[in-house]
């Protein structure tokens, strides 16, 4: 009973963080207009795809120590920052903390804001064309507005997030983005942190309390992107690959974003690092490919040809059948390396043969990095 009585409270804790994890990755991204769930399928510039990168020189501020955390205080967004009170000039994609010589941005915990204006073509208007807004990665808690309208909420301050901002953008006028971004650390954000408050002779500091080794570099870390896409386009593609003898074997799975109700069609293509094409596969959303007598990826050193990599092209429409007369392409291409993974207690292989692995253990990863050292 005395243990039941002293363990409760670390259980109860455990729930609580666990329950709004799970909640975190099932919700990620909160919009008010759509955003997609993947957010994964990095933007490259096709026949069907611009893209317009945000990076640069960003106004900054940091928030009033009384604004609430959730950086909607006083509809700040709706117009410039400038406007309302004195900025710095901030680089995007960076760590704000140390940008600057001032302790006071360096250790501030709560909410700063950002914005920036931007431009948009009046081509990108067309009624067959979707416009996403996409950061690779804020830490920890980002509100965003456009033209003073909320567009995504994301939680999580190392993977990428998106939205699609068609509905709220002037074509051919300037438009204004803002960004919320909040760093507080608390027993359910991941990673966990405490605050806590400190007297000074200026009065109370917010303390952030952490136990990870590393420190709580908070901003926008990662570039921000617009970038378009046809109403039916390829929102997320899972590739796996294997080898079989001298086959490569090529997994995929492939999603669909469609505002019309008739099926997408597709049409997926391999080709070598030449641009040849090795094979097709017509009208299938996944599928399995076989390449004869593969390249397979090596890594440096491993082989005289390291890091052989084939072109996965795909290509959909909205019609009954894919033809190669069919109208134009909407795709979207990714380099793909075939290899195959094994391990076992210990030993690491790579296309059958053993590798020595040394590197750096990725943030993502929540794992012990004294225990990774001491038990290798």
């Amino acid at each position: 009973m005395v243990l039941l009585v002293i363990i409760a409270p670390f259980v109860a804790k455990l729930i609580k963080f666990l329950y709004h994890l799970c909640a975190a990755l099932v919700t990620s991204n909160h919009s008010l207009i759509e955003s997609s769930a993947n957010g994964i399928l990095y933007p490259f510039e096709s026949e069907s795809r611009n893209i317009r990168s945000l990076d640069g020189i960003w106004n900054f501020r940091l928030a009033a120590e009384n604004e609430s955390n959730n950086g909607s205080t006083g509809k700040w967004y709706e117009q410039e920052l400038q406007k309302t009170g004195p900025t710095i000039p901030m680089p995007v994609p960076a760590s704000y903390n140390d940008i600057t010589e001032e302790k006071s941005i360096r250790d501030h915990v709560g909410t700063v804001r950002y914005d920036r204006d931007f431009f948009i073509p009046k081509c990108w208007s067309s009624k067959d064309t979707k416009v996403w807004i996409r950061f690779g990665g804020v830490h920890y808690e980002a509100i965003v507005y456009i033209n003073g309208k909320l567009v995504v909420h994301q939680e999580g301050g190392h993977i990428p997030f998106q939205a699609e901002v068609t509905s709220v953008l002037k074509f051919g006028e300037k438009n204004l983005i803002s960004v919320a971004v909040n760093n507080t650390l608390t027993d359910i954000t991941v990673p966990q942190g405490e605050v806590t408050s400190l007297q000074t002779d200026n009065g109370s500091i917010k303390i952030q309390k952490y136990t990870f080794d590393f420190f709580n570099y908070a901003g926008i870390h990662r570039p921000v992107l617009l970038y378009t896409t046809p109403t039916t386009y390829i929102d997320d593609i899972y590739v796996q690959t294997d080898i079989h003898e001298d086959n490569g074997i090529i997994k995929y799975s492939i999603t669909i974003g469609n505002n019309n109700e008739n099926s997408s069609n597709v049409l997926v293509s391999v080709l070598d690092r030449d641009g040849n094409y090795i094979i097709r596969d017509v009208n299938a959303t996944e599928g399995e490919l076989v390449i004869p007598q593969a390249k397979l990826w090596w890594p440096y050193l491993m082989d005289p040809e390291p890091a052989y990599l084939y072109s996965l092209q795909c290509d959909c429409k909205y019609d009954s059948i894919y033809t190669q007369e069919s109208a134009e392409l909407l795709g979207s291409r990714l380099k793909i390396g075939i290899r195959k993974l094994e391990w076992t207690n210990d030993t690491f292989t790579i296309n059958g043969k053993p590798i020595y692995m040394r590197g750096l253990e990725d943030m993502k990863i929540l794992i012990s990095v004294e225990k990774d050292m001491i038990s290798h």
